[in-house]
């Protein structure tokens, strides 16, 4: 009988505050990794959610956690796995491309203070949201554009009535929102704009003109790849 390896288990905290474990990629996970690079992006949302659920123990609801503790958890794994520098290329503004690396280690996650998911629209009714998926996440990069506060709503409170979104049709959701007035609904709006982000600082110098960058990874996508 072959013997068995044990695999190091690790810690962190999340950016929402949650305290997780995990293990590095083992061989069969690191090869699908290798893939994801020639993926559509629905095909890497679930990609990235099966891996850091099997790289969990499965004991997160990791379909439902919020986009940029995924993120954030994916690419912890990854330097466990393979390593904490990542490849990148830089655009100078005189137009030289410029590769560079950075440390997964140092990592930002940055929150704007006073940020709450709670929203009073008025003195009898209000929301309580949640951040959008990874799934979601990824749809925007495609769908700048989509309106995606019916997915994202927790539930609704209006004075000692509580609502939730599986208690109503989802046309409905969407017809209550189309009827917020213009500043209520960019209350909703702002909800997502002071999310936590998750950001990674380069500082790189241009050798062809000599130009100090600074620039900073904020992108889902740019992180994955």
């Amino acid at each position: 009988m072959l013997p068995t390896i044990s695999t190091p288990t690790y810690s962190e905290v999340l950016p929402s505050g949650l305290k997780v474990k995990f293990r590095p990629f083992l061989v069969k996970e690191n090869k699908i990794l290798l893939t994801l690079k020639d993926a559509e992006l629905p095909e890497l949302s679930t990609t990235i959610k099966e891996l850091v659920d099997m790289c969990t123990f499965e004991k997160l609801d990791v379909d439902n956690m919020a986009h940029f503790d995924v993120a954030y958890l994916f690419l912890k794994i990854r330097s466990k796995s393979i390593g904490e520098t990542v490849q990148a290329r830089i655009t100078c503004s005189c137009g030289e491309k410029i590769d560079t690396e950075y440390n997964i280690e140092d990592l930002k996650v940055r929150k704007v203070e006073g940020h709450s998911n709670k929203i009073m629209l008025d003195s009898d009714t209000g929301i309580v949201m949640k951040y959008p998926s990874l799934g979601v996440a990824i749809e925007l990069i495609n769908e700048p554009d989509k309106n995606i506060a019916p997915e994202c709503i927790e539930y609704i409170v209006n004075g000692d009535e509580l609502i939730r979104p599986e208690d109503v049709s989802k046309q409905e959701l969407i017809d209550w929102i189309d009827n917020l007035s213009v500043e209520q609904y960019a209350m909703i709006e702002n909800f997502f704009v002071q999310s936590p982000t998750i950001v990674q600082e380069i500082d790189v110098e241009c050798g062809a003109c000599g130009n100090e960058i600074h620039t900073e990874i904020t992108s889902l996508y740019n992180f994955f790849f």
